[in-house]
């Protein structure tokens, strides 16, 4: 029930998008390279896109932290080293395998801004940006799960 809740959210935010930048379906579909019948069931919330699909829109002008959080308020990625990316991905990787879990990509995306923020806290309490680890971030948040 709250997965199918998050998806539909997630449509209707992405369709919000789609309408702000005047794309039709069948414009975005053709934009992406996937059908317009997916289109449709991810504004439904009948799927989950890929989040490759999803940072795939920003190139066309979404506003990818408003369809994963519906906020807009969130660092810019390029702002952060590339390497800091790797190193989250790792980091989530090890957390689905501690938590035996799947996570969504709208979990994942969630995780990833907790870790950029605190990232971000880290850096502006004057510590230096390698010794930040994401491991110690996701094994405060492991305590709280």
């Amino acid at each position: 029930m709250y997965c199918q809740i998050l998806a539909e959210t997630f449509g209707n935010r992405l369709k919000e998008e789609r309408v702000r930048l005047d794309l039709t379906q069948e414009e975005l579909a053709e934009k992406t390279g996937i059908r317009a019948i997916t289109i449709i069931q991810y504004e439904k919330g009948k799927s989950s896109p890929p989040i490759k699909f999803i940072y795939s829109l920003q190139d066309l002008g979404f506003d990818i932290a408003y369809l994963l959080t519906s906020t807009t308020n969130i660092p810019n990625p390029s702002d952060f080293p590339p390497e800091l990316f790797k190193e989250i991905g790792s980091a989530i990787d090890q957390f689905e395998l501690h938590m035996e879990a799947n996570l969504t990509n709208e979990e994942k995306a969630k995780l990833i801004l907790i870790m950029l923020k605190q990232y971000m806290n880290n850096i502006n309490q004057g510590k230096p940006s390698n010794t930040i680890q994401m491991k110690d971030i996701l094994s405060n948040l492991l305590r709280l799960a």
